[in-house]
């Protein structure tokens, strides 16, 4: 571009709104092309989660599968990777 813009639109969100990596995407976009004063819509938005127990899907998703008759039902699982729906 020229130069910076008054108005940035972005339709880069995903399912769960943070992957599709729109956090760099939109902090970029916000840097290198929107004038002072300029905006970014969606300006904001709002997630919602739920904590869900499911042995089913703790196995089918393979973040723990015990091997013969060990019990787990104490262990905490904790995912250390970053949120992407780019798999």
């Amino acid at each position: 571009l020229p130069r910076k813009v008054d108005l940035v639109f972005c339709e880069i969100f995903d399912a769960g709104l943070l992957g599709e990596h729109v956090l760099p995407t939109l902090f970029h976009a916000s840097k290198a092309l929107l004038r002072e004063g300029g905006k970014v819509v969606p300006a904001r938005a709002r997630v919602y989660g739920r904590l869900v127990e499911s042995p089913a899907a703790l196995e089918r998703f393979a973040l723990l599968r015990p091997p013969g008759g060990l019990s787990f039902g104490a262990l905490r699982v904790r995912n250390r990777e970053q949120y992407t729906c780019e798999t």
